[in-house]
């Protein structure tokens, strides 16, 4: 700084060169790789979502039509009511839970 203030003009500290060389490219690889990572995680998590909306748009559908052949269930012959509800949904091949969580849905509410 010494110079600097000698001839009263200031000038910018040159900036340091860095050679990125071979260390930059692994970088920029490794920055890729994590990337690509990322994008694969996020590909695996929206396939699984479809997935999921799927099987309960299926489960929907299937409880539509129990519910078109048998109205919905409001307390008498819930045997009767259960062997459709199950064989449609055996039928349409919907999983347990789907079956299970959609039931609910058709219950006629007090």
């Amino acid at each position: 700084m010494a110079g600097a203030e000698g001839n009263g003009s200031w000038q910018q500290p040159s900036t340091p060169k860095v050679d990125l060389g071979a260390s930059g490219s692994k970088s920029r690889i490794l920055k890729d790789a994590g990337a690509e990572k990322i994008l694969e995680v996020f590909t695996l998590f929206l396939q699984q979502q479809q997935l999921i909306e799927r099987r309960e748009m299926l489960a929907t559908k299937v409880l539509h039509v129990v519910v078109e052949k048998l109205d919905q269930f409001d307390g008498r012959d819930i045997f009767k009511y259960l062997r459709t509800y199950k064989k449609e949904m055996e039928l349409n091949r919907v999983p347990k839970r789907e079956m299970i969580q959609t039931f609910k849905l058709a219950v006629v509410r007090d």
